[in-house]
């Protein structure tokens, strides 16, 4: 059994699976396709490289954008690994490396072209794909010292940020609350605080710009 996998729904309504937790010592470049109509597993072509438990977002009917954890066959500063998966066809491709090292990437679809990829640590947070220019686009963090974050997608392809800033270690509470907003210039403005404590909060598009 393999552990730690990565799955998506894809747009026929199958499933794919890939990755691996290569600290409970599994394949890190498992992939397989799940047909829930016939409760059956097809096995596909392993990935040309580790994957780790990585990001997953179908942006056509024969391409899953993968990105992998920067830990992933490398440190944890290094340059996230991104390819491209065509699950009809069982074929990898290999796609520009992220411009940051995503420690735990996930992916928004922000457009018909960009994607957000958000995980980064330090001074970036992420960096946004156009999946046509294949060319990536980095993103500083909103505001120094954040500790965590989430992200939902925002109507008209912004981003919402959602984070716990550290303060100061000696003080009560020593982490603050803060939310911003990645809107169409790509800049990020700051928004009305959350009224809930957000360390290990998960933000979610509800729908109706909610």
């Amino acid at each position: 059994p393999v552990q730690g996998l990565a799955a998506v729904q894809l747009q026929d309504g199958s499933i794919l699976a890939v990755g691996g937790d290569a600290m409970m010592g599994a394949h890190t470049r498992f992939a397989a396709r799940y047909s829930v109509g016939e409760g059956q597993w097809q096995r596909l072509p392993d990935a040309p490289a580790p994957l780790d438990t990585p990001a997953l977002l179908p942006i056509s009917p024969n391409a899953v954008l993968v990105v992998a954890p920067s830990f992933a066959g490398g440190t944890l500063a290094s340059p996230s690994k991104v390819l491209s998966f065509d699950p009809r066809r069982g074929r990898w491709q290999f796609l520009p490396s992220a411009p940051v090292a995503l420690y735990a990437p996930h992916l928004l679809r922000l457009n018909a072209r960009e994607v957000f990829a958000g995980g980064g640590i330090g001074t970036a947070v992420g960096a946004i794909f156009d999946v046509v220019a294949r060319r990536w686009v980095a993103v500083a963090s909103p505001i120094p010292n954040i500790a965590t974050y989430s992200v939902a997608p925002l109507p008209g392809g912004g981003v919402l940020l959602v984070a716990s800033v550290a303060i100061d270690a000696h003080k009560h509470p020593y982490m603050a609350r803060r939310a911003f907003a990645l809107r169409a210039d790509r800049t990020w403005h700051p928004l009305a605080r959350p009224p809930i404590a957000v360390d290990g909060t998960r933000a979610v598009a509800l729908g109706g710009g909610r």
